[in-house]
């Protein structure tokens, strides 16, 4: 699926408030998702490549919470691999573990200055910009690669994980606000090599994320 950058960097380069300093390092971390968005696939690295405390630092930064752990759950099913209703029933049961998501602490933490500020008309077209983009790949890589078997609830969690955070990135982007930029990079980052879900009701302070 095609998904054109060039709109969405067009608009940045016509709203940002603040013109002065260089942007291209942030731009660059957008990349990774009109690639995956490109190839109609989301790939993430396995878990062996990452690190807990990296990761919990890295959702702490963002969220504003602790985070005392992290779940990491392979896309794959590990060792001992899923398929079918098996898988199905896995990931079902995840899904009713959560009780929170990355993209309801990022709008609880940010959304009231962020739109104040952003103004209604241009946050709607940002969000509908990244949602022809992003969105709609998004959701068509969600039908292949193991993807399809994490059901329609986590798949909507996650395609809105990201799209809040691109959203926020973005926005904060155009308003030159380097202090909640800095809260996001990481994640951007993380997202790039794993998903991020949310907490688990049964674990406080204890959060899943998709790996390979």
């Amino acid at each position: 699926m095609v998904s054109d950058k060039t709109t969405l960097f067009a608009f940045i380069a016509e709203h940002r408030v603040v013109r002065d300093g260089d942007i291209s390092a942030d731009l660059a971390l957008l990349e990774p998702f009109f690639r995956k968005a490109e190839a109609g696939m989301f790939d993430l690295a396995p878990a062996g490549a990452l690190r807990h405390d990296r990761t919990a630092a890295t959702l702490s930064i963002a969220t504003g919470v602790e985070i005392a752990k992290i779940s990491f759950v392979s896309l794959e099913g590990g060792a001992k691999p899923l398929c079918g209703a098996a898988a199905e029933a896995f990931w079902e049961a995840h899904a009713r573990e959560l009780s929170a998501d990355v993209k309801g602490y990022l709008w609880r933490r940010n959304m009231g200055v962020f739109e104040a500020v952003l103004g209604r008309d241009r946050q709607a077209r940002l969000e509908k910009i990244l949602w022809h983009t992003i969105g709609e790949p998004l959701w068509h890589s969600f039908e292949k690669n193991r993807w399809d078997e994490i059901g329609n609830q986590l798949r909507l969690v996650i395609r809105a994980n990201v799209l809040e955070t691109l959203l926020q990135f973005t926005g904060f982007l155009l308003l030159g606000d380097e202090r909640r930029l800095a809260t996001l990079r990481p994640l951007l980052v993380l997202m790039d090599s794993a998903m991020p879900v949310g907490e688990r009701r049964d674990a406080v302070g204890t959060w899943t994320t998709i790996t390979r």
